[in-house]
């Protein structure tokens, strides 16, 4: 062989050894291609799982967000029905204080009523217990007048005792003291005092008083003291 010959071999021989190295290069890429494939659907099968949990997750804390607002709705109308009993019971006690408060001012109005009215009638009968007192002075000096009359007393004497009688009745008269009249009037139990009965008449009718025994009084359109009478009764 000559040299010629031995380097055209040698050259064939490296050119087929580049192309095995490529073949061998091409076969080792087609290789990792080929398990990086299955590596990638790996993931894309993960990340589909992660969605559809993350899924579940959203619509789990939805209903947990549903439920949780249906509990305080629940206690948001449970707050307003107690607030709406105690609003009941503090309006119930409110009006039981108004109901005592007026029957109080009631009590209050009658019990000043009756304090002025009693101040009043205090004020107006002040001297109804001296007036009283002096009633049978009264009737004294009207029975020494009569006495002193049918005696035939003299007329200065006469006289001088009337006009006693006379003041001394009007001293009364202006504290409120007025006699009453009896004689002809029906008998009123209120006013008088039956002691006496007599048959009645013409002039006297049943229930009619005939006579007047003690005079009667009144004190301020009060009976102070009641007449004795003689009343006529039949007839």
């Amino acid at each position: 062989m000559t040299i010629e010959e031995k380097k055209d071999h040698n050259k064939i021989d490296a050119e087929a050894s580049g192309d095995n190295a490529a073949v061998n290069r091409s076969a080792s890429e087609a290789a990792a291609e080929a398990a990086g494939q299955p590596e990638k659907g790996a993931v894309a099968q993960d990340e589909a799982t992660e969605a559809a949990v993350d899924g579940d997750d959203i619509s789990l804390s939805e209903e947990e967000r549903q439920a949780a607002a249906a509990e305080e709705f629940g206690r948001f109308i449970s707050e307003v029905a107690k607030t709406r009993e105690e609003l009941d019971k503090a309006k119930q006690e409110l009006q039981d204080w108004e109901n005592r408060y007026l029957r109080l001012q009631a009590d209050f109005d009658n019990f000043r009523r009756r304090t002025r009215q009693e101040k009043e009638e205090l004020g107006t009968y002040a001297n109804e217990g001296l007036v009283k007192k002096l009633l049978p002075v009264l009737d004294n000096f009207q029975r020494a007048l009569a006495a002193m009359e049918k005696a035939g007393a003299a007329e200065n004497l006469l006289s001088g005792v009337a006009m006693i009688e006379r003041q001394f009745t009007d001293i009364l008269t202006k504290e409120g003291l007025q006699a009453m009249e009896a004689v002809g009037a029906d008998f009123d139990p209120q006013s008088h005092e039956a002691v006496m009965f007599g048959e009645a008449d013409e002039r006297f009718a049943d229930g009619m008083i005939m006579e007047e025994l003690q005079k009667g009084y009144l004190f301020k359109s009060k009976v102070l003291r009641p007449a004795m009478v003689k009343v006529a009764k039949g007839g």
